[in-house]
């Protein structure tokens, strides 16, 4: 079974990898992927904005959207 990765886009513009689903990183999170290591290739959201203000489309809620 392998373990599924998940990426944090935060308002700030940083993005953050994890394999802990309970990891949060400080700031405001703006979207969560969920993507499984054997998923092939596709687009999974788009961030747009400036800086300091950005917006995700593509994935929400604490544990992301299953991208498989």
């Amino acid at each position: 079974m392998s373990v599924p990765n998940f990426l944090h886009v935060m308002a700030n513009g940083d993005i953050w990898h994890s394999i802990d689903q309970d990891f949060t990183p400080s700031g405001t999170t703006l979207a969560v992927f969920r993507v499984c290591p054997e998923g092939k290739t596709q687009k999974i959201g788009t961030i747009s904005g400036n800086s300091g203000s950005y917006a995700v489309s593509g994935a929400t809620g604490r544990r992301g959207n299953d991208i498989t």
